[in-house]
């Protein structure tokens, strides 16, 4: 929605998601810089936001293609007009892999799978309908998520993979990649080199740890989404800056009950019930914190509402105050979320729908 008025932000109602695009525009630019730097392919997830908008400025600035969680999140995205997608998830079920051929017959498409069952269910679906799915290896270096568990499982896969008709082995995945996963990736790829098996693509990374990818050269390709808004979670992470967090919630306060406690509008049905530990003293629990203010930090939520510790700040809040709050994990406020207000400073450029 784009009225052509100029709004404030304190014109928009609360709890309401604000993405600066000053921030936004700075942070793709910065992480597609990085990796034409040190000749890495990027691939975002767009689960991060997903928002069309968002993914367009990232091909722009020199992205190859986008990567999304979920076969739903990718039509939406095929429809939009991305023609190169990546789906991070096992597809399995005839409806699914119906779709995922329908799908097929628009776009270029790649999934990832973790089980000779996985790769069975698309490879017979693709033979029905002549079509050739690429599918990358899940692998779990670590993360201990969903994926193959050692290299010898990466090894028998993939030579199933070879085996059956109507898929192909594009690569290897494994997310999260920190520098410290190196050998045990190196392992792997080693022991598909001497099985005979080429890997075309390894993909991997996560935000925390993007900046680090060219200390493991065997990734070509980084496949991360959550740079594009960063958050809290990332600031106490050493992986931004405060000054880097583009995505924030406009909270309104309605209660002072006590002299260290603000009661904001915002609660868990707009930020999820994510956490994390703050990495020095008092090492509370925050689920978010105020913009500008490192010591007002949100220590606890109901539904609706958010807990506010104002016991370690000089600010004093009043009642129908307006306050920008920084989540803690800025791609589950995205998901919680319909809309977002696209922003420069405090005014309002556009309200733009998530997906």
């Amino acid at each position: 929605m784009n009225t052509g008025i100029q709004m404030h932000i304190n014109d928009l109602d609360t709890p309401t998601l604000l993405v600066d695009t000053s921030v936004l525009d700075a942070n793709i630019r910065r992480m597609a810089t990085y990796c034409k730097r040190h000749k890495i392919g990027l691939r975002p997830q767009v689960d991060s936001h997903r928002s069309p908008m968002i993914a367009y400025k990232q091909i722009a600035a020199g992205a190859s293609g986008i990567a999304c969680q979920t076969l739903r999140e990718s039509e939406v995205f095929a429809d939009a007009g991305f023609n190169d997608i990546l789906i991070r998830d096992d597809i399995v079920g005839r409806e699914k892999l119906t779709r995922l051929m329908q799908l097929a017959e628009r776009i270029s498409v790649c999934v990832t799978a973790d089980s000779r069952a996985v790769a069975e269910g698309i490879s017979q679906a693709a033979k029905r309908t002549g079509h050739r799915i690429p599918i990358l290896i899940e692998m779990d270096v670590g993360g201990k998520r969903r994926g193959t568990s050692t290299a010898q499982d990466t090894v028998e896969f993939g030579k199933q993979i070879s085996e059956l008709p109507h898929v192909e082995l594009a690569g290897v995945m494994s997310p999260p990649v920190p520098p410290t996963a190196r050998s045990d990736l190196s392992e792997t790829l080693g022991r598909l080199e001497q099985a005979g098996i080429v890997v075309p693509v390894v993909s991997g990374g996560d935000t925390r740890h993007a900046f680090q990818t060219h200390k493991i050269p065997e990734i070509d390709e980084l496949c991360v989404g959550a740079y594009v808004f960063c958050d809290l979670s990332h600031v106490y992470g050493n992986a931004c800056e405060p000054a880097d967090c583009a995505l924030t919630v406009l909270t309104t306060v309605i209660s002072t009950p006590t002299a260290d406690r603000v009661i904001l509008d915002a609660g868990a049905n707009t930020l999820t019930r994510n956490h994390r530990k703050q990495p020095g003293p008092p090492y509370d629990c925050v689920y978010g914190g105020i913009q500008g203010e490192p010591d007002a930090t949100l220590s606890n939520l109901s539904e609706g509402h958010g807990h506010l510790n104002t016991a370690h700040t000089n600010r004093r809040f009043k009642v129908g105050e307006k306050v920008r709050m920084v989540p803690i994990d800025s791609s589950a406020v995205a998901s919680m979320n319909d809309t977002f207000a696209l922003v420069r400073g405090v005014r309002v450029l556009e309200v733009l729908p998530i997906y």
